[in-house]
């Protein structure tokens, strides 16, 4: 072994062992209790994730729901990221530091924040009825729409900064090149800019949704009893009813729904973006 290969083995060595330690373990002991029990192998953990009726329709929702909040958060993120794209210097470094600002805030306070903002007697029902908009509070706590809002606040940063990053690899010059030809910017930007983003389209999305499938300090804050999501029911089990093999089972089938999601979004949108860099990306 050369001294090159020695030390790149050595720098390996450290992620590696994280990365055996702290997710392939779990996943083969999470693996291990949902087809083994005290009395051998069984697959009836997973036939029940898979066919409980309870189950099924939750597993539904949590990818409906994170679904919807990967496809809003790319839909109002995007022109954050475009616009901050075309920032430079201290305004651009500025505006980068103000949306990572979230960030720094834990989500379980994020979200007892939302708490305070759409209670019975929160700001924005105070304010509705101070103008006089509705004669008594609306229901704004522990609804779907609730669990959709503060999840996207949770996620929106990344999914701009993701796209940031993607946008800001374009390559300008054949941006100029369609203005110096005549093309109106409308489009420039729908023939050339759009395209050549999607690459972070698609990243930001595939990576907000597999985020919000694993949400559960939001969904039980701020969602009712009928907008659980599968991770609520994962804890249920482990904690309450203390059926591990099952709430294993139900996160294998969870993990399964999410690469399942996450790889035909790259089957159908992969070649399109991969198709539309061609040339368009900074060398």
């Amino acid at each position: 072994m050369t001294n090159r290969s020695r030390t790149t083995a050595l720098l390996l060595a450290a992620p590696m062992g994280l990365t055996i330690f702290a997710f392939i373990l779990p996943m083969v002991e999470v693996i291990r209790w949902s087809f083994f029990d005290g009395q051998g192998f069984t697959s009836e953990h997973i036939a029940t994730a898979l066919t409980d009726e309870l189950f099924v329709q939750v597993l539904l929702q949590t990818i409906v729901l994170s679904a919807q909040v990967a496809a809003l958060c790319v839909i109002i993120g995007y022109p954050v990221a475009y616009y901050l794209s075309m920032m430079s210097g201290p305004l651009q470094r500025l505006c980068v530091l103000l949306i990572t600002f979230p960030l720094w805030v834990s989500v379980l306070v994020r979200t007892y924040a939302w708490i305070v903002v759409l209670g019975r007697e929160g700001l924005l029902n105070l304010m509705l009825i101070e103008l006089g908009i509705v004669g008594e509070p609306l229901k704004l706590i522990f609804t779907r729409g609730a669990v959709l809002v503060a999840s996207i606040q949770v996620l929106l940063p990344l999914a701009v900064l993701i796209m940031y990053g993607a946008m800001s690899q374009i390559n300008r010059t054949l941006i100029r090149a369609a203005r110096v030809l005549g093309a109106p910017p409308s489009a420039a930007f729908r023939v050339i800019f759009l395209p050549l983003s999607m690459n972070g389209v698609i990243s930001s999305a595939v990576l907000i949704f597999i985020l919000s499938l694993g949400f559960y300090v939001t969904p039980a804050l701020v969602g009712g009893p009928r907008d659980i999501m599968i991770s609520n029911v994962i804890a249920t089990q482990i904690n309450q009813t203390l059926d591990w093999g099952l709430g294993a089972a139900l996160g294998i089938v969870l993990l399964a729904a999410g690469l399942m999601v996450a790889g035909l979004t790259y089957m159908v949108l992969g070649r399109f973006a991969a198709t539309a860099n061609d040339g368009g990306i900074r060398s």
